[in-house]
């Protein structure tokens, strides 16, 4: 872990969670409320959780870690979502679109149909 907290660049950070997030990550929209999602990834790892989270903690995304009944770490406020997508991101197509759309639904930008 001290490897990953220290010497490596933010960049090549941000790859290795969209890795993990393209793996054990899912983006969920809000059914009713198109300009509101959340980032979640859930683990029985506790402590590989919350290693997670301090990286997203050094790229500055705010996220909320939760161990109620399993372990969670979620991003669900506009700037912590844009942050998340503009450093990590999703390198799946269908994720990365649906995290799009929603910011852009939560800035107000009207999304040309094809």
């Amino acid at each position: 872990m001290r490897l990953l907290m220290s010497g490596v660049p933010l960049q090549a950070l941000g790859y290795g969670l969209r890795g993990f997030f393209d793996a054990d990550g899912c983006f969920f929209q809000e059914p009713l409320r198109k300009a509101s999602g959340t980032v979640t990834a859930v683990s029985v790892n506790y402590h590989g959780l919350r290693q997670i989270s301090r990286l997203l903690s050094r790229l500055g995304i705010r996220h909320s870690f939760y161990r109620k009944y399993r372990n969670t770490i979620a991003i669900y406020a506009r700037a912590s979502l844009e942050t998340y997508l503009q450093r990590v991101g999703f390198s799946i197509r269908r994720k990365r679109e649906s995290l799009e759309k929603t910011i852009q639904a939560a800035k107000g930008i009207r999304l040309k149909s094809n």
